[in-house]
């Protein structure tokens, strides 16, 4: 059976930083759970002197022996191009990849999506393995929830600097556009279930 993005469990440094479990200047510990009912210990500091988040787990092997697990994976940080504060990795423990996002893996650590496809295990997108007819509607909700995502992390989108406009109001008009685009589309009859085809017979047309 493949595995999807949205099918295993992860951290997402935005929700760190919206949940204040990741606070700058100070550190943190706590657990974070997932609706699977998976529980872990996390510890973060966010000083300029430490950047890092310990996570301290259990897990059960495939031949049934408990393991524990207790690392450390490091924060690292690049000047915004806005040349306003800095922008925030997670350090991927495995491959040193930056990433926003990390997925727990078959060997027991939470590591990047490019590391997953490194040591043998493929993580596919939710959108790649939807079917035709879902495509459209899974595409629409996709750029509705990072523009929520954008605006949850930051109060206002900066649309011009030194006369320019930015990068980030660049994206923002783009996902505007595609979720405009894929909200006119799933309501086409081919894109629409079978079922309210028959109930709007003039969509067929």
């Amino acid at each position: 059976m493949s595995t999807t993005t949205g099918g295993v469990s992860r951290i997402e440094l935005s929700y760190l930083l919206k949940n204040n479990m990741l606070i700058k200047g100070k550190g943190y510990r706590g657990s974070l759970s997932w609706s699977s009912g998976n529980s872990i210990l996390i510890e973060t500091k966010y000083t300029e002197e430490e950047k890092y988040m310990r996570l301290i787990y259990q897990i059960t092997t495939r031949y049934g022996e408990k393991k524990d697990l207790d690392y450390t994976i490091h924060f690292e940080t690049v000047p915004s191009n806005l040349r306003i504060g800095e922008l925030l990795y997670f350090c991927c423990p495995y491959n040193g990849d930056k990433c926003k996002i990390l997925y727990f893996n078959d060997s027991g650590l939470f590591i990047s999506r490019k590391a997953h496809i490194e040591n043998g295990q493929r993580l596919y997108y939710d959108l790649q393995l939807c079917s035709h007819k879902q495509r459209a509607n899974n595409r629409y909700f996709n750029y509705q929830s990072k523009i929520d995502e954008l605006f949850e992390n930051q109060n206002y989108v900066k649309s011009h600097y030194r006369g320019k406009e930015t990068a980030t109001a660049k994206m923002l008009d783009n996902w505007y556009l595609l979720r405009s685009h894929y909200d006119q589309l799933r309501w086409t009859a081919d894109y629409l279930p079978k079922i309210l085809q028959r109930l709007c017979p003039s969509l067929n047309d």
